[in-house]
């Protein structure tokens, strides 16, 4: 039977993992701001159609990221991000995908 100390020792060592990988449509025309470049992909399901954001920042792939058409079928690797901030009395926030792996299909 597991004790206590047990429990929490295997609850510290473990952790998450936040790895992501779509394929979809790229939905948007490329946009820059602050040395990043940003898309947006949509995955088409059954019924229904997810549009995510993509903001790629590795400089090794920007000529991948650029050179890809809408409506272009690809392959993304990345990791889940949420950015927060402040418009006046309100905490905003958005969610996106931060790229480390894109290809072409």
């Amino acid at each position: 039977m597991a004790t206590k100390a047990d429990t929490k020792r295997t609850v510290k060592n473990e952790q998450g993992v936040n790895q992501v990988k779509l394929v979809g449509l790229i939905a948007s025309a490329i946009s820059s701001r602050d040395g990043k470049l940003a898309r947006r992909i949509e995955i088409p399901t059954a019924g229904a159609k997810e549009v995510i954001e993509l903001i790629c920042e590795k400089e090794e792939i920007f000529k991948v990221f650029r050179g890809l058409r809408v409506n272009q079928w690809v392959t993304v690797e990345g990791r889940i991000r949420r950015q927060f901030w402040r418009t006046g009395a309100t905490l905003a926030s958005r969610s996106y995908v931060e790229v480390f792996r894109i290809s072409p299909q």
